[in-house]
């Protein structure tokens, strides 16, 4: 049996559940395309998704240390453990409400994000777990006093964790450890309704490129065969460092469509223009 999250469950108005709905995979989105010697940022106060000031339920921000390529591997892999593998899904609650939780060993995760089982594997693993867990989301939902009158002012608040609990500990059972996971169900509400799960992690797994996975994500998301648009717009969407030299982020974009290629993501119908405002089109194979 597959997730079962009872929107109904939900505090709150239809507005809240229209912002918990709305935040996940747009843009910007909360993984980032870093550098090997980039320091974890602290991001304050991000607005996420398209909620902005003229909406007329909310806003989202995301508040938390900024999330990798990496980080998005082992988030993927954790949700679709939880989705799939009923022997690792238990029920836990966060704040009353219903959800799951993944209780298994990490190996399952690794071997999910394409990785070797080494020790170095494992920390890394558990410093995204560690990220991730340190991410919150604030919701603001906004009212209208009366039909046509909408006023711009705070009617609810709250904050939403995406890993409400974790750990990693001793089983009891010599050298085995288990980990838990506790999922916010807003997240698995999201997973369950396809805003995630259109990202195949087989396929995501082949590729070595951040730029070539979060492009990946990018078009996954897009329910159109075809994209078109600006390198600047391409830039933003996929979380690059627009500080970098235009050359070497265009470099890195022709990269990853090469790879998409090879793996038989993007057919031959992708291109990208060169001149003063290079324009790319990205075609997804057509199975």
């Amino acid at each position: 049996m597959g997730l079962v999250i009872d929107i109904k469950d939900w505090r709150g108005s239809n507005n809240k559940q229209k912002v918990y709905l709305s935040w996940m995979y747009e843009v910007p989105c909360p993984f980032f395309v870093t550098g090997k010697n980039d320091k974890t940022q602290y991001i304050e106060n991000m607005k996420i998704g398209n909620l902005l000031l003229g909406s007329r339920w909310g806003a989202l921000f995301f508040r938390g240390p900024m999330l990798s390529i990496a980080d998005e591997d082992v988030f993927l892999a954790l949700l679709r453990l939880v989705s799939e593998k009923e022997e690792y899904r238990i029920n836990a609650k966060m704040s009353g409400i219903k959800t799951y939780a993944y209780l298994g060993p990490i190996d399952e995760v690794i071997s999910l994000t394409g990785q070797e089982q080494k020790r170095p594997v494992v920390r890394s693993v558990l410093r995204s777990i560690a990220r991730i867990s340190n991410v919150n989301l604030e919701a603001a939902i906004y009212h209208a006093r009366s039909k046509g009158d909408f006023v711009m002012e705070e009617d609810e608040w709250e904050i939403i964790p995406l890993f409400p609990s974790t750990y990693w500990r001793p089983t009891g059972e010599r050298f085995k450890r288990e980990l838990y996971v506790v999922f916010s169900p807003y997240l698995l509400e999201l997973y369950r309704v396809g805003k995630i799960d259109r990202i195949d992690l087989d396929l995501r797994m082949r590729l070595r490129s951040q730029t070539a996975k979060a492009m990946m994500r990018f078009l996954s998301l897009h329910r159109e065969e075809r994209w078109s648009g600006t390198i600047d717009f391409l830039v933003d969407a996929l979380n690059l460092d627009g500080r970098r030299p235009f050359a070497a982020l265009l470099a890195d974009i022709k990269k990853a469509i090469d790879e998409l290629k090879q793996i038989g993501f993007l057919d031959s119908e992708t291109s990208l223009t060169d001149g003063v405002a290079p324009r790319v089109v990205l075609a997804k194979y057509k199975c």
